[in-house]
């Protein structure tokens, strides 16, 4: 696609709208501005309730990813129109999300995030999702404050490592369903100075890199495991660095960042920013700081846009609905958006290849990484040394939760297929199975010859 044609496109419907004389416009398409691969369309829908309001006015309507009409046919249709499609799952309040039955809805609350407590994303809810945007490539978005707490010094400041558990089992249970997940990206907005908060340069590399770690370990099969992004805010040049830097190699397939360039919905001279090319020409300097970093620190990696919005702020209200909005979004540079995804970014696919033929000859000494009640069994070598012992239980225990211990904690899996008896053969006796767990498919079969 040539994003030089695409704009003199847009001249001519202005020009033939203003003027009643005949006109013909010549384009030389000889050389291209830039040029995108057949995946850059992607859009971004929120977690806003209904009540979120700024400047008087409140825009969000049923539109976020809990109150959104799935069944609505415009929606289908301009979904299936866009095809080939990413979704992002994500936004402002994304970093309040719990994965989980049970909690209430988003309320107002002065202390939270935004002025918002946190909130629930139920299983059915995640369901719907997928069965609606099965056919797109679905970006999520996971909480990156879990395990944080405001710093004493800098309220702004998040401080901790992050908890994955709450993520792990989304995966696990994304993965129980068959779910395909094109991407996760961690967090929204913390870098830099950060935006209702933020989070150190060090410490999300850091964070960044157990999710890589933990993605691997889930998704085994390299073809369908889902791309790791981040960090998905503003572009500040120290922190970008400093966290590319500290990530190191594999860590990231798109080095994420947003853009609103014209800054607050609220700014009355909105609609004379949006028709002046020289402002809007502007923001092409952060495209080459992004991507320059990416190639200095991240060559294997790519640049994205994850979110861009023109005016932030839910928009402006005498702007963002009107044809002109388009204006600033043709006048940006297009990025080409490469999914960059290496063949073993941490060497965790050879474990699986070479796992059996390797016996260990050491001693086991016994590790429990559960408690008293619920132990959690699992061996390393007594020959090791103290300090590498400690070392290596740290890490089981940081990654413990990517793993089923015992069938109940199994996501997806019916219990009834355990723990009763069933007839595997039509009009033969019922026998009692081995406890294991069955593929989607077989649970299907299972239920027909034993009804």
């Amino acid at each position: 696609m040539y994003v030089k044609v695409t704009l003199c496109y847009v001249v001519l419907l202005l020009f033939s709208l203003s003027s009643a004389k005949d006109a013909k416009i010549v384009v030389n398409g000889v050389t291209s501005i830039a040029t995108t691969n057949n995946n850059f369309i992607c859009a971004t829908l929120d977690w806003w309730p209904a009540n979120k309001c700024n400047y008087n006015d409140c825009p969000w309507g049923q539109t976020g990813i809990l109150n959104l009409d799935l069944s609505n046919k415009v929606l289908s249709n301009a979904i299936k129109a866009f095809n080939p499609l990413r979704i992002r799952l994500g936004g402002s309040v994304e970093d309040q999300i719990v994965y989980q039955f049970g909690c209430p809805h988003f309320k107002k609350k002065e202390s939270g995030l935004f002025g918002f407590s946190t909130t629930c994303l139920p299983k059915m809810r995640w369901d719907e999702v997928h069965n609606f945007f099965n056919k797109t490539e679905l970006i999520f978005g996971l909480n990156a404050l879990t395990g944080k707490k405001n710093s004493v010094e800098d309220k702004l400041n998040w401080v901790g490592n992050w908890n994955p558990k709450n993520a792990i089992s989304l995966m696990k249970y994304t993965i129980s369903k068959g779910y395909n997940i094109d991407s996760y990206e961690l967090g929204n907005e913390l870098c830099a100075a950060g935006i209702g908060a933020r989070v150190d340069s060090v410490q999300y590399a850091k964070d960044i890199t157990r999710l890589r770690r933990i993605v691997n370990l889930l998704y085994r099969d390299i073809s369908r495991r889902p791309k790791v992004l981040g960090p998905g805010g503003f572009y500040g040049k120290e922190w970008f660095q400093s966290f590319l830097l500290n990530a190191g190699p594999g860590v990231v397939d798109g080095v994420t960042h947003h853009i609103y360039n014209l800054g607050a919905g609220v700014d009355k001279d909105i609609i004379n920013k949006i028709q002046d090319p020289y402002y809007l020409s502007q923001v092409a300097e952060t495209f080459k700081s992004v991507a320059q970093a990416v190639k200095e620190f991240t060559p294997w990696a790519a640049p994205w846009v994850g979110e861009a919005g023109g005016a932030y702020n839910s928009g402006s209200k005498d702007v963002s609905h009107t044809f002109v909005n388009g204006f600033w979004d043709s006048k940006r540079i297009k990025e080409r958006i490469d999914c960059v995804l290496d063949d073993a970014p941490l060497g965790f696919e050879k474990m699986e290849k070479d796992g059996l033929k390797v016996e260990s000859q050491d001693p086991p000494k016994e590790v429990n990484l559960g408690t008293i009640e619920k132990r959690r069994i699992t061996y390393i070598s007594k020959l090791a040394k103290e300090s590498f012992k400690e070392q290596i239980v740290q890490v089981l225990h940081e990654y413990k939760d990517c793993f089923d211990w015992d069938y109940e904690e199994m996501a997806g899996l019916d219990r009834n297929l355990v723990e009763h008896r069933l007839s595997m053969i039509l009009g033969k006796k019922p026998v009692k199975q081995n406890p294991r767990r069955f593929a989607q498919q077989v649970i299907k079969k299972i239920k027909e010859e034993g009804a």
